[in-house]
Order: C-alpha cells, then sequence, then structure tokens
C-alpha cells in the first residue's frame, strides 16, 4: 500500500525531531518548540517523538492513536508552559486535523474491538473443537 502524503509529513517531522532538538540546543535558536535545553525535552524528542513517527510510518494499528496522544501532550504542555507561539498549536492542530483526511484514515484504519481483544487474550490453549 502506498503512503499517502497526509502519513509521510508527521512521520517525516516526528522522526526528524532529534534531529530537531539537538540543533535547536546547539544553536540557541528555539524553532516550533524544539530547543529547551531540559532532559525532559530531549526525552520527548529523542526517544517518544521517534517511536511515534516510526509508528506512522510503518502504518501501524495503532499509530493514528499514538500520534493523537503525542499531539496532544504537546498543545497541553506548551499551553501550560506559557510557551504559547502561534505556529505550534496551530502545526500540532493541523496535523491532527490531517489525520482524519480520507486518505490517512484509509492508510491508518481505527482497531476493531475484536483485534483488541484478540490481542490482550492471546491464543487459546487446549480447547479442542471437533
Amino acid at each position: 500500500m502506498k503512503r499517502p502524503l497526509a502519513v509521510t509529513i508527521p512521520a517525516a517531522l516526528l522522526l526528524a525531531a532529534p534531529l530537531l532538538q539537538l540543533g535547536s540546543v546547539h544553536f540557541g535558536v528555539p524553532f516550533l518548540g524544539f530547543g529547551e535545553p531540559r532532559l525532559r525535552a530531549h526525552l520527548i524528542y529523542g526517544v517518544a517523538a521517534p517511536v511515534v513517527g516510526w509508528l506512522l510510518w510503518r502504518m501501524r494499528p495503532r499509530a493514528r492513536f499514538a500520534f493523537y496522544v503525542f499531539a496532544s501532550c504537546e498543545l497541553v504542555r506548551f499551553w501550560l508552559h506559557g510557551r504559547v507561539h502561534w505556529e505550534v498549536p496551530l502545526l500540532y492542530a493541523g496535523l491532527i486535523a490531517w489525520l482524519f483526511t480520507p486518505s490517512a484514515r484509509a492508510a491508518l484504519p481505527l482497531v476493531k474491538d475484536t483485534e483488541r481483544f484478540d490481542a490482550v487474550a492471546g491464543p487459546q490453549r487446549g480447547i479442542w473443537r471437533s
């Protein structure tokens, strides 16, 4: 299946997040929320963002949900810390809305209830069927 642009752009942004964070800290130029020299920012952009980006890039079943959680946490983090620049909430809200487009929904469908149950329950052993 071909990867739609609505999935490629958020995935590329999140996969590039460690480089953007390190570059922003090194050069001292904040860019789209990157550049905070604290450990939590390095963990968020160095560990969590690439994991969510990889899920999106591979079009895993729970990738869209993982991105919604990551982007929502980013929005809350910026609003709580008073670092609200107009481009950061606009970018993440736009990317969340973009993942609601038909092409993104076709590439990253919702996980059905039966699939969730089967993933948790695992294979059933010892059941004889005739």
